[in-house]
């Protein structure tokens, strides 16, 4: 895509700068700060697949984040992932087994149906399978 002086500019700027770590809105919605390992693919992408009168916004937005201020702000997301986890862990408790038990009901249930359904490929598959010399497929796999 053609960009404008004012977005070559920050195109330019971009380029010009550090190309990993943490930069501010490499998305539109955010998150406010995230961690890139390829900063001009990001810009290429925004560049080539984002309308044009979206560009230069986007590109006015981002912005690396010195180290110092990158490390405050991974360690207090830090903290807050370890409080969120430790206060969410007996509800992730609850909600692991009760989907263990409706996971087994639900294979259970369908068990029969199931085979039926293997069974009829079995017998699909026959005339594709003798297109393969010396065929090693098991009904699972061709790795022996």
């Amino acid at each position: 895509m053609k960009l404008t002086k004012t977005q070559q500019a920050e195109y330019n700027r971009l380029k010009r700068g550090p190309q990993k770590g943490w930069f501010t809105f490499l998305h539109h919605d955010g998150p406010v700060a995230e961690l890139t390992h390829n900063l001009m693919e990001r810009v290429y992408y925004i560049v080539n697949k984002k309308p044009q009168k979206e560009i230069l916004i986007r590109l006015r937005h981002i912005w690396s984040v010195p180290s110092a201020a990158g490390k405050t702000y991974e360690d207090s997301r830090a903290a807050a992932w370890k409080i969120y986890l430790e206060s969410c862990a007996a509800a992730k408790k609850i909600y692991e087994d009760a989907r263990a038990a409706t996971w087994k009901t639900y294979n259970d249930s369908c068990a029969a149906a199931w085979k039926i359904y293997d069974d009829s490929h079995a017998v699909a598959w026959k005339p594709l399978l003798a297109l393969v010399k010396d065929c090693k497929w098991n009904g699972k796999t061709i790795l022996e």
